[in-house]
């Protein structure tokens, strides 16, 4: 199913998870446009892993389907969804695509605020920020382990500092909650869910290979770097995701017997 969204379509994997056909320069593009009109904005991503979450938890489900942009992060939705009528062109991965969106917010002199991560994990991605893209302003950062009241801290904190631009770099549902939870007290920008790209930016974790990136096993170099806390999503969460999709082909097949009988 094809549902029509702002200037992009949006299809329903397996008939039940919205995720928008985009590409990654439509995205940036959407979300630099909206950061310079001021717009209040929320973006998040799809991979595998939120398929799973999104079939059985219907607060993440929730939060998913309000929000403005829902991009194709991982692989296995892109090659879930080739097996059906509405396709995604193409794979959206953040970690693909930082260093350009950053490149232009440091050309537009955008504010952007991180949170996620640890204290010094979020201090060291504002540092490397700060030394490769100098016109960006920084305007603070804050650690994704917070109790309730430094939650509202943090929101008076980016409310005081009126960025254009807000990463939120926790896990799945962790990040999507914050924003959808904070979202009607939090002043214009755009709210992005950005997973662990953290990481990459600061240059305390090292990406797949290109060849393993390009061909979908991006999923195994990182269970191989972190197998304790990785090997339950990658091992488990690739099992119900395949069983998602099974279910899915299996119920087309029967749509079309039926159809034909």
């Amino acid at each position: 199913m094809l549902l029509e969204g702002e200037n992009m379509g949006r299809i329903l994997l397996f008939n039940q998870v919205p995720i928008d056909v985009i590409s990654k320069k439509d995205l940036i593009g959407k979300i630099i446009l909206w950061a310079e009109a001021k717009k209040k904005k929320m973006v998040v991503y799809m991979n595998a892993y939120g398929v799973v979450e999104y079939s059985k938890n219907q607060k993440y489900a929730n939060v998913v389907k309000n929000a403005d942009i829902v991009y194709p992060d991982g692989w296995g939705p892109v090659f879930a969804s080739r097996f059906f009528k509405d396709k995604l062109t193409e794979r959206v991965n953040v970690g693909d695509f930082i260093d350009e969106l950053l490149a232009d917010i440091n050309s537009k002199r955008l504010g952007i605020y991180l949170v996620g991560c640890e204290s010094a994990t979020n201090e060291k991605t504002l540092e490397a920020i700060k030394k490769r893209y100098p016109k960006i302003k920084v305007c603070g950062g804050d650690h994704g382990f917070f109790n309730q009241k430094e939650e509202q801290e943090i929101v008076e904190k980016i409310k005081k500092t009126r960025p254009r631009i807000v990463l939120v770099g926790m896990s799945v549902p962790k990040q999507e909650y914050f924003i959808a939870r904070n979202f009607p007290s939090l002043p214009p920008a755009v709210y992005m869910g950005v997973g662990g790209v953290f990481y990459y930016i600061s240059g305390l974790k090292k990406r797949a290979p290109r060849l393993m990136r390009k061909y979908g096993f991006e999923w195994l170099y990182r269970l191989l770097q972190e197998p304790k806390r990785l090997w339950r999503r990658y091992t488990l969460g690739n099992l119900n995701f395949t069983y998602l999709f099974i279910k899915s082909l299996v119920g087309k097949a029967k749509q079309f017997f039926f159809a034909s009988s």
